[in-house]
């Protein structure tokens, strides 16, 4: 349930963003758009959830380095 909690939050709103995105960068139109870019953005979406996750348990362990266990 934590982990669909956290996938709501991601999603909730996120074609009104997409669409503000597609918006303002010059040059690109709706006739940009791919299915494949999901694919892409997905790919993202994960490395930079994976980067937050090592950071969180680095700093974990450095409280429990410095204060023993919690």
């Amino acid at each position: 349930m934590k982990v669909m909690s956290m996938v709501f939050g991601i999603v909730n709103g996120l074609p009104e963003q997409i669409i503000t995105v597609v918006k303002h960068v010059d040059g690109l139109g709706f006739d940009d758009v791919r299915p494949e870019h999901g694919e892409a953005a997905q790919g993202l979406l994960l490395r930079a959830v994976e980067v937050e996750y090592k950071k969180i348990v680095k700093r974990r362990s450095q409280r429990f380095d410095e204060f023993g266990e919690e």
